[in-house]
């Protein structure tokens, strides 16, 4: 069971904190212990294989990262 007060501090940051600490949470987790469904790994699997077989129709991060920002309007 997860500490209460640790629960509370976490509710007490921003958005931004806590999708960051989401994220540090979730890289610290071994891969391989991490749950996936089969329906994600196949899907995981089909666009690692198109994205292998079409490498350049994807869009670099950076990209990626400013479109996202512009729709936040940051």
């Amino acid at each position: 069971m997860v500490d209460p007060v640790l629960v509370e501090k976490a509710m007490s940051l921003s958005v931004e904190e806590r999708l960051e600490l989401i994220g540090r949470v979730w890289d610290s987790i071994d891969h391989a212990a991490r749950p996936v469904s089969p329906s994600v790994a196949a899907l995981v699997e089909e666009r690692v294989a198109d994205a292998t077989a079409n490498p350049l129709t994807g869009r670099p991060w950076d990209e990626v990262r400013h479109r996202l920002r512009e729709r936040r309007g940051r």
